[in-house]
């Protein structure tokens, strides 16, 4: 078993449930493929190439719909829908609160920016709110999964392969 995948899945879980109010699954037992880990996986491998071939090139793939570009577009598809769909389940389930109530009702970040989204001066400024609320789900969640998953898979292999924190984690002795 892969500690970073494990890891990666930990916190994808995690990240998922304070942005959307929603686990997507990905520890469960057969440890299964979710859709938008692999769009994310996806969109982070396009990104990166677009760094490593000429610019010219991406835009015409782009344009055509072709290799690494059309990747990305499905990518984005799956991801925009992932979100529609939470949004439109909290949408049908729940009635806007009232102002009262807001700071109790709201439980994750996709709820929060929803409540804002009908407040018509407070998201005016905005080309597209659905983007932005797409954009920054996603950011949060790349930023999240990615750096977070490392670092505790850094911390648990150092952890383990030192014999004083190994023993003290057996024993539970500073």
């Amino acid at each position: 078993m892969d500690l970073q995948d494990v890891m990666q899945r930990f916190t994808l879980d995690a990240t998922c449930t304070l942005m959307c109010g929603e686990d997507p699954g990905c520890l469960s037992t057969r440890l299964p493929m979710v859709p938008i880990a692999r769009a994310m996986d996806e969109t982070n491998e396009v990104v990166l190439l677009r760094h490593t071939v000429p610019k010219f090139w991406w835009k015409l793939l782009n344009r055509l719909n072709m290799g690494m570009e059309k990747k990305l577009t499905h990518a984005w598809e799956v991801i925009d829908w992932q979100i529609l769909a939470r949004r439109e389940e909290l949408q049908r389930r729940t009635p806007p609160p009232k102002k009262e109530e807001e700071e109790e009702e709201a439980i994750d970040l996709l709820t929060i920016y929803m409540q804002y989204e009908n407040e018509e001066e407070e998201m005016a400024h905005l080309k597209s709110p659905k983007t932005f609320l797409r954009d920054t789900t996603i950011s949060m969640l790349t930023a999240r999964r990615d750096t977070t998953s490392a670092a505790l898979t850094r911390f648990s292999s150092g952890a383990l392969k030192e014999p004083n924190c190994r023993r003290q984690n057996l024993t539970g002795t500073n």
